[in-house]
C-alpha cells in the first residue's frame, strides 16, 4: 500500500464533520466575483487527445472534474484515491444524498483519524510504506444501492467526493454537469494532466461561473413564484390573518402577558422550516428554549414579536423579503424562501 496521505484525510474529516451553527441572526451575502473573459457558452472548445467540449454541461463538467481531481492529487502525493469512487461520492454530494449511514461515516472518520496519527508517526521513517495494519480497517463498507467500499482508496475517494460534491452543489445550484466530461476531468486531474491550455482552463472557469449564476437566477425566480402562489393560497386558510406587510399568522394560544418592545429580549420556543420543506430547527425537540433579541434577527421576527403577548403560541408564515431574502442562513434556509414557523413566547427578558 502506498503511503497514506495525512492531508487528504484531515481535509475529508473537516468536511464531513463541519459543524452547523444554530441561531437566527442575519448574515451578510457573499461577495460577487465579476466575469473577466469574453468566453461564451456557445464557443466549442477543442483540447488534446480528441477532447471536444461543445455544450455548457460538458464545459462545466470537465472544469469541475479537473479541479476536483487536481485538488485530490495535490493533497495526496502519492495517495490511495480511487477515481471511480471519487466521482461516485461527488455525484452523490451534488444530488444531496449519501449512500452511507451516519454510523458508517462515523466509523470511517474514526479510521481516518487513526490512520492520520499512524502516518504522522511514520513520517520520519524512510521505509514506512503503510500505516499499522491494526489501525487500517480492511473490512468492506456496504452502503445503499449497491455501494461497496472495499479498499482504503475507495473509502477515501467516496468520502472526499461526497464532501466536495455537497459544496459544489451549493455553489453551482442547478448548473448543468455532463457526467462523462466530469469523469474525464477527474481522471485527468488525478493523473496530473490537462488536455486544455491554461487559457482554455481559465475560460472554463468563466463559463462555469456564468452557468452557476444563471442557474441560481432561474432557481430564485422559480422559488419566488412558487412562494407567491403558496402564500396566496395559505391566506385563505381558516384563522390566518395577513398584516399590511404581508406577514401571515394564526393564533394557536393567545397569551395574556405583556407585549415586548423593540429593545427587549425574549425567551421563546420555535420550530423553523422553509415553507413546504423539512424542519430546519426545533427548540422543542432539543428541549431547550432560547433567548433572542426582538430586533436584529429579521424584519418579520421583529414584527411578530411585538404583536405577540407573553404566553402566546402562533403559527407564522414570513415572506422572504421579511426574512433572509437572497441570503442563505447558516441553518440551511434557501434563498428567497418563505419561513414557516411556530413560535411560543415564554417570557420577556432583561437585556443581557
Amino acid at each position: 500500500m502506498r503511503p497514506i496521505c495525512r492531508a487528504i484525510i484531515i481535509v475529508a474529516i473537516g468536511m464531513v464533520l463541519g459543524l452547523s451553527v444554530h441561531g437566527m441572526a442575519a448574515e451578510p451575502p457573499p461577495p460577487e466575483r465579476p466575469l473577466t473573459s469574453t468566453a461564451t457558452a456557445a464557443d466549442v472548445m477543442v483540447g488534446g487527445d480528441g477532447l471536444v467540449l461543445s455544450t455548457v454541461g460538458q464545459k462545466v463538467g470537465y472544469g469541475v472534474g479537473l479541479s476536483v481531481g487536481q485538488s485530490a492529487a495535490k493533497m495526496c502525493q502519492p495517495g490511495p484515491v480511487d477515481a471511480g469512487m471519487l466521482q461516485a461520492g461527488f455525484e452523490d454530494g451534488l444530488a444531496g444524498r449519501a449512500r452511507l449511514g451516519e454510523q458508517q461515516i462515523a466509523q470511517i472518520t474514526e479510521m481516518f483519524r487513526a490512520l492520520a496519527q499512524a502516518a504522522q508517526s511514520q513520517q520520519s521513517e524512510s521505509n514506512g510504506d503503510a500505516p499499522d495494519p491494526a489501525v487500517a480497517d480492511q473490512s468492506a463498507v456496504v452502503g445503499q444501492d449497491g455501494l461497496v467500499l472495499a479498499t482504503l482508496g475507495q473509502k477515501i475517494g467516496y468520502v472526499f467526493g461526497l464532501s466536495i460534491g455537497g459544496r459544489v452543489a451549493a455553489a453551482l445550484g442547478q448548473a448543468p454537469i455532463d457526467q462523462q466530461a466530469l469523469s474525464d476531468g477527474i481522471d485527468d486531474g488525478l493523473n496530473d494532466r490537462s488536455r486544455l491550455t491554461k487559457e482554455q482552463v481559465d475560460q472554463l472557469a468563466v463559463v462555469t461561473q456564468a452557468a452557476a449564476e444563471q442557474a441560481k437566477l432561474e432557481q430564485q425566480q422559480q422559488r419566488l413564484a412558487t412562494a407567491a402562489e403558496a402564500l396566496a393560497a395559505n391566506q385563505r386558510s381558516d384563522g390566518v390573518i395577513v398584516t399590511p406587510s404581508g406577514l401571515q399568522y394564526r393564533v394557536i394560544a393567545p397569551g395574556d402577558g405583556p407585549r415586548p418592545a423593540a429593545e427587549d429580549w425574549v425567551r421563546v420556543h420555535y420550530r423553523l422550516a422553509a415553507m413546504g420543506g423539512q424542519v430546519l430547527d426545533d427548540t422543542w425537540r432539543r428541549d431547550q428554549s432560547v433567548e433572542l433579541p426582538v430586533t436584529g434577527v429579521f424584519a418579520g421576527w421583529q414584527e411578530v414579536m411585538q404583536m405577540m403577548a407573553a404566553g402566546a403560541r402562533w403559527e407564522v408564515w414570513v415572506p422572504s423579503d421579511l426574512a433572509y431574502g437572497q441570503q442563505e442562513s447558516r441553518m440551511g434556509v434557501p434563498q428567497n424562501a418563505v419561513l414557516h414557523m411556530e413560535i411560543e413566547l415564554l417570557s420577556i427578558e432583561p437585556q443581557p
